[in-house]
């Protein structure tokens, strides 16, 4: 389904009866969707890059906290990043190296033997 987005259609739409979720293309933003739900409106770049046939979505932000005009202009960025063959971040990914699970440094609290799966706990 496609439309012409606005601020007033996003707040007066409301969903057809029988659907407990929807997406709507913008017609003015090649890429950006919204996809309502009964309780939420987010806002989703969807595309895929060229030579491939495997779309991406990478969720942009939810309405009202973004705002159309902000919408459009992530979905830009992120099109012209998936374009240009880059990986667009994903939700949430600050750019920084997460430890793995196998680093040297063991984060959990472990059993009442004081091991964890065999494992002495380092304390620091």
């Amino acid at each position: 389904m496609g439309e012409k987005l606005s601020e007033a259609f996003i707040k007066a739409f409301a969903l057809p009866s029988g659907k407990d979720r929807l997406e709507i293309s913008d017609e003015g933003c090649r890429g950006l969707r919204l996809r309502i739900s009964p309780t939420d409106r987010t806002f989703y770049f969807f595309g895929a890059p060229k030579g491939s046939t495997k779309p991406q979505r990478v969720k942009l932000g939810r309405w009202p906290d973004m705002k159309l005009k902000e919408a459009q202009a992530a979905c830009a960025a992120v099109r012209a990043k998936v374009i240009a063959g880059e990986r667009p971040p994903a939700p949430g990914e600050t750019g920084r190296v997460r430890r793995s699970p196998n680093s040297s440094i063991n984060m959990s609290i472990g059993s009442s033997r004081g091991r964890n799966h065999g494992r002495p706990i380092r304390r620091s």
